[in-house]
């Protein structure tokens, strides 16, 4: 069985896409230390490549386009720890108990 390495975290965060000249405006669907899912009103990352993607206030990341909603972030392994934490700490505060 394949076992993810971050937990995928269901919160709507805005973010913002850009890809060369172009960019817009989306929403997460999930997020974890190493990707998220974006909600998108049409196919504008269907093709792939590589983006540039600010998430809310976690900062701007570089990012691969795995399908029409996925995003793999290319940060390196202590960067994605130091997210996955911030995520975390984020949501916590977000979210009463």
């Amino acid at each position: 069985m394949e076992r993810r390495r971050f937990t995928r975290h269901e919160v709507a965060i805005p973010v913002q896409i850009h890809a060369g000249e172009w960019g817009f405006v989306a929403e997460t669907v999930n997020i974890s230390g190493s990707g998220l899912a974006v909600k998108l009103e049409s196919s504008a990352l269907s093709g792939g490549g590589r983006v540039s993607v600010t998430i809310g206030e976690l900062g701007e990341f570089n990012a691969d386009v795995v399908d029409g909603g996925r995003l793999r972030l290319d940060i390196s392994e202590q960067d994605q720890a130091r997210l996955a934490d911030e995520i975390v700490r984020k949501l916590a505060h977000m979210m009463p108990v």
